[in-house]
């Protein structure tokens, strides 16, 4: 089933955002709207993508194709911090959170899983 697990690419931005962006920039002021320091605006954009599940997902191919064959860094590391981050949140706002598509499946599973629950209450 698509989306229901998590797959490498979103555990990999999350580590690198953890073990790179906040050790090495997470104290910098922000001038990203709405956040004073880089750490928060990481801390925000690290649990939004946590909380998705994009195994088999067009949305996970998306997002390895925007971090993995970007045409000007080869790696995370590469990448400035503040544009990396603007990336992922503009991937999370795009594909995630605007996606009528995406958002339709999460309904989906959501009363898949309220029928299972139903039937493990009635068969009790």
């Amino acid at each position: 089933m698509q989306g229901d697990s998590f797959s490498k690419e979103p555990e990999t931005i999350l580590d690198f955002i953890t073990h790179y962006i906040q050790s090495n920039f997470g104290g910098n002021p922000c001038s990203h709207e709405g956040y004073e320091t880089v750490s928060e605006w990481a801390d925000d954009l690290h649990s939004r993508l946590k909380s998705v599940k994009l195994g088999n997902t067009d949305e996970d191919r998306i997002l390895r194709e925007t971090f993995r064959h970007h045409p000007d860094y080869e790696s995370f590391p590469d990448w400035p911090p503040n544009e990396f981050l603007e990336t992922l949140e503009a991937f999370l706002e795009e594909n995630i959170e605007e996606s009528t598509e995406y958002q339709a499946k999460l309904v989906g599973e959501s009363a898949v899983n309220a029928r299972l629950v139903c039937w493990g209450i009635v068969g009790s």
